[in-house]
C-alpha cells in the first residue's frame, strides 16, 4: 500500500483534490454549523424547498436543518438527532411539498443522499440498499473535519445556483409522480408529530410556494392528506402554495424562492409563531 493510501486508510486525509458530491457538502456542512449552534429554540426541517426559503437570521435561536430532497423519514430522524443535543426547542417546522406524502429518497436517482446521511449523522436506511451501502462505504472514510465546507447562518445557506427552466410540466409530474409512490410516507410525520407532542413542541406544516408556471400543473386537492392530518392532530398549517403575495420575482426557479422570496417567507412564519 502506498502512503497516499495508507494516510488516507488509516486517517481519512487524501492528498489529491477531493471532488464531492453538493449533497454531500451541502450535509455536511449543516451539521457543523448544527454542531457550533447555540441554544436552538425553532427548528426547521424538510426539502430543499426550506433549506432555500428559511432564512434563519431573521427568526432569533432558530436553525434550518432543511436539505435537498430530505423525505418525511429523515425529517423525523434529524428532529431525533437534534433533541439529543438541544434541550431548549420549542417549535418544529416541516416543509410539506407536493411530492412529501408518498416520496422515498432511498427510491429514486438521489438515493446517494442515504449513504450521506449514514456518514454524517450516523442514520441509518430505511430500506437497506446494497448500491447505498457501496456508496456509503466510498465516502466511509471521508475525515469531515479536514473538508472545506460551506458558511452558513444558522444552517441557512443562500442558494448560488437554481434548477435551469425547462420542461416546468415535465417537473411538475415528476413531483406527481412522486406524491402518488407507495407505501405512503405520511407515517413518519405522523411519528413526527407524536414526539412533538410528548415533548411540548409546537410543529407547524409550511407548505412552500410556487411559481404560476409551476402551479397550473397541480391539482390543489394534492395537500388533502397532509390538511386532514393537521385537522386532527390539530396542527398549525401555513398554505403558500396558492398564496398571492409571492411574485415571480421571489423565485430562482419554478419552485425555489430565491433570498428575496426566502426572507419574505420566513417573516410570514415568524408572525406565525410570534
Amino acid at each position: 500500500m502506498g502512503l497516499r493510501n495508507w494516510l488516507y486508510a488509516t486517517t481519512g486525509i487524501n492528498l489529491k483534490k477531493i471532488n464531492l458530491p453538493d449533497n454531500f457538502i451541502e450535509i455536511a456542512s449543516k451539521k457543523r454549523s448544527l454542531d457550533n449552534a447555540g441554544e436552538i429554540e425553532v427548528l426547521a426541517i424538510g426539502s430543499s424547498h426550506g433549506a432555500h426559503s428559511f432564512n434563519s437570521s431573521i427568526i432569533d435561536k432558530s436553525f434550518n436543518l432543511c436539505t435537498t430532497s430530505q423525505d418525511l423519514y429523515y425529517s423525523n430522524q434529524l428532529y431525533d438527532y437534534v433533541i439529543n443535543k438541544q434541550n431548549k426547542i420549542k417549535t418544529v417546522i416541516v416543509y410539506f411539498s407536493v411530492f412529501s406524502n408518498g416520496y422515498d429518497v432511498s427510491k429514486t436517482s438521489s438515493k446517494d443522499i442515504c449513504a450521506f446521511f449514514k456518514k454524517v449523522f450516523n442514520i441509518n436506511y430505511q430500506n437497506e440498499n446494497r448500491e447505498i451501502e457501496q456508496i456509503y462505504k466510498k465516502y466511509k472514510r471521508i475525515n469531515i473535519k479536514s473538508l472545506d465546507l460551506k458558511e452558513s447562518i444558522n444552517g441557512f445557506i443562500e442558494a448560488s445556483t437554481f434548477i435551469k427552466d425547462g420542461d416546468i410540466k415535465s417537473r411538475a409530474s415528476k413531483h406527481l409522480r412522486e406524491a402518488g409512490r407507495k407505501p405512503e410516507q405520511l407515517k413518519h410525520l405522523v411519528s413526527l408529530i407524536r414526539k412533538c407532542k410528548k415533548n411540548s413542541h409546537d410543529l407547524l406544516i409550511i407548505i412552500p410556494p410556487s411559481r404560476a408556471d409551476y402551479k397550473i400543473h397541480i391539482e390543489p386537492n394534492i395537500f388533502n392528506n397532509i390538511k386532514e392530518i393537521a385537522k386532527k392532530y390539530n396542527l398549525k398549517i401555513i398554505d403558500l402554495f396558492a398564496s398571492e403575495i409571492f411574485d415571480y420575482d421571489d423565485f430562482g426557479d419554478s419552485d425555489h424562492t430565491n433570498i428575496k422570496g426566502a426572507i419574505k417567507l420566513t417573516e410570514v412564519i415568524r408572525n406565525k409563531i410570534f
